[in-house]
């Protein structure tokens, strides 16, 4: 009779052993797969940092290089539509520029919209991303007590300038444009000042 009871005894054992090493292994895959989900989502983060990278570097240079110039007649921080990009002049306090709205006609400015193919202006990417600016005028400065100028010459009016990279996820609430923050929304400054001319009929520069 004793050792049937220790071979029973050691049968429960057996059993309750190899429950407990079907919850760890349980336990263990879930840890695994949160793991590798974090890892993926990690490296989709960098992919879309450098992506972000590249595209604010291009759009940068072409507002950077976008015509924007003043002869001193104007009035502090006033811009002539005349001798302005319209991609600059006609996107100051639009909001955002590429997706909802497009780039004004007849702007220098082309690397904003949606790099899935539909645009020929803009290289393909996967998955794509949606690219877009924005500008503000900055505040005029403030003359001192008396100053009946306007600030010396070479000093233009300048602009407030946001780029935003947003990878596409094919997921409604993630893309929706409203929706401003999050890993897979990047956003870089930019400042740009306008150039003092001295002929109407070429680019300001310091001559």
């Amino acid at each position: 009779m004793k050792p049937r009871r220790r071979r029973r005894a050691r049968r429960g054992m057996g059993l309750l052993e190899v429950m407990m090493a079907t919850v760890l292994l349980a336990i263990g895959m879930v840890a695994t797969f949160a793991m590798l989900d974090r890892m993926e989502g990690v490296h989709r983060s960098l992919d879309l940092t450098q992506t972000a990278n590249d595209t604010y570097s291009q759009l940068a240079a072409q507002i950077r290089d976008a015509q924007c110039d003043y002869d001193g007649t104007q009035a502090v921080g006033v811009l002539d539509p005349a001798t302005t990009d319209t991609g600059i002049f006609n996107a100051i306090g639009a909001g955002w520029i590429g997706f909802t709205q497009p780039i004004p006609a007849n702007s220098s400015i082309t690397h904003a919209g949606v790099t899935d193919g539909s645009m020929p202006a803009l290289p393909r990417t996967v998955p794509p991303v949606r690219i877009e600016y924005r500008l503000e005028r900055e505040a005029a400065p403030v003359l001192a007590a008396g100053a009946i100028n306007a600030p010396p010459g070479g000093v233009g009016p300048a602009l407030d300038v946001e780029i935003r990279v947003r990878l596409l996820t094919n997921d409604p609430v993630r893309d929706d444009p409203a929706l401003d923050q999050g890993w897979w929304i990047k956003h870089f400054p930019l400042k740009k000042t306008c150039n003092a001319r001295y002929e109407r009929t070429r680019r300001g520069e310091y001559l």
